[in-house]
C-alpha cells in the first residue's frame, strides 16, 4: 500500500513530469545536435577534399602548361639555331629549314634501307646487322650538318676577306653624299662579281631597310645572319655612330684600317707558327732519308764484312 501510495504520489507530482520532459528533450536535442555536427563535419571534409583536389588539378595543369611552354621554348630555340646556321651558310629561302630536315631524314632512311637490303641479300640480317644499319644511317645523317659547317666556313672566309675593300668603297659613297642605304646598294652592285657573299648580305640589309625603316633592326638581323665577329663589331660601330651622331664615313674608315691592321697581325702570327709546324715534316721527309742515305752503305759494308769473317 505504501509502495502504491508512493508511486501514485510520484506520478501526480508535476516536478517529476517536468524533470522527465527535460531529460527527454535534452536527450533528443543532444542526439539532434550531434547528428547535425557530424553532418557539418562530413560536409566540411567533403569541401576540403574538393578544394584540395581542385588545387591539385590546377597545379597539375599549371605544371603541364609550364612543361609544355618550356618544351616549346626549347623547340623554338633549336629551330632558330638551325635557321641561323642555314643563313650563315648562305641559304636564305623561307622554307630552308623544312628542306634541310627533309634531306637529313631522307638520306638517313635511304641509307638504313639500303644497308638492310644488302644484309638481307647475303642472308645475314640479325640484331648486329640492324645496329650496323642504324650506325650507317646515323653517320649519313650527320653529313648534311658537316656540309653546312663547310659552307659556313667558306661563307665566313669570303665575307671577312671582302669586308675591308667593301668598307673603303662604302666610305667613298658616304663622303659623296649618299645615304647608308644607297651606299650599300651601290657597293653591292659594283662588287657583286668579286665578292658575292658579302654583296648578298648588303643587298639583304638594304631590302630589310626598305621594308622596315628601323636601321637598328636591319643591322641586328645582319649580325644574326652572318654570325661573324668582325661583322658583329661593324654592326655595333654603326649602331653607336647612329645613336651618338658620329660621322659614318670617318667611323667606317677607322674601322677598315683597324681590320687591315688585325689582318696583318694575323698573317704575321701564322708566319711565326710555320717554323714550329714545319719541324716534324722536315724530320720525316728530309732528315730521315738523309740518315738512311748516309748509314745504308756503312751498314751494307759491315754486313758483308761479318759474312766474310764467318
Amino acid at each position: 500500500m505504501e509502495m502504491g501510495n508512493a508511486m501514485s504520489h510520484i506520478w501526480s507530482d508535476p516536478w517529476w513530469w517536468f524533470s522527465l520532459a527535460l531529460f527527454i528533450g535534452g536527450s533528443i536535442s543532444a542526439i539532434f545536435l550531434s547528428r547535425k555536427g557530424l553532418q557539418q563535419q562530413r560536409q566540411q571534409e567533403r569541401i576540403t577534399r574538393y578544394l584540395n583536389e581542385d588545387i591539385h588539378n590546377k597545379n597539375k595543369k599549371q605544371n603541364q602548361l609550364f612543361d609544355k611552354e618550356n618544351e616549346n621554348k626549347w623547340f623554338a630555340k633549336e629551330i632558330e639555331k638551325i635557321r641561323n646556321n642555314l643563313q650563315a651558310a648562305g641559304f636564305y629561302h623561307t622554307k630552308a629549314i623544312r628542306y634541310f630536315l627533309l634531306i637529313k631524314f631522307s638520306i638517313a632512311a635511304v641509307a638504313f634501307i639500303s644497308a638492310g637490303i644488302f644484309f638481307l641479300m647475303n642472308n645475314n640480317f640479325d640484331m648486329k646487322s640492324f645496329w650496323m644499319c642504324a650506325g650507317i644511317a646515323f653517320v649519313i645523317n650527320i653529313m648534311p650538318d658537316n656540309f653546312l659547317i663547310y659552307r659556313k666556313k667558306k661563307q665566313t672566309t669570303g665575307i671577312i676577306k671582302a669586308l675591308p675593300d667593301s668598307l673603303e668603297l662604302l666610305v667613298i659613297c658616304l663622303e659623296s653624299g649618299a645615304t647608308l642605304e644607297r651606299s650599300l646598294d651601290m657597293v653591292s652592285e659594283q662588287l657583286d662579281d668579286i665578292y658575292p657573299q658579302l654583296c648578298r648580305q648588303w643587298q639583304l640589309t638594304v631590302d630589310h631597310m626598305k621594308v622596315n625603316p628601323d636601321r637598328q633592326a636591319a643591322l641586328h638581323a645582319l649580325a644574326n645572319r652572318t654570325q661573324i665577329t668582325e661583322m658583329t663589331a661593324l654592326v655595333t660601330v654603326l649602331q653607336q655612330a647612329e645613336k651618338f651622331g658620329s660621322p659614318l664615313a670617318q667611323t667606317l674608315r677607322n674601322f677598315s684600317s683597324e681590320m687591315r691592321e688585325l689582318r696583318k697581325f694575323s698573317i704575321e702570327e701564322r708566319i711565326g707558327k710555320l717554323s714550329s709546324k714545319i719541324t716534324l715534316p722536315m724530320l720525316v721527309l728530309v732528315f730521315m732519308p738523309l740518315l738512311v742515305i748516309i748509314l745504308a752503305p756503312q751498314i751494307s759494308m759491315l754486313t758483308m764484312a761479318l759474312k766474310g769473317m764467318q
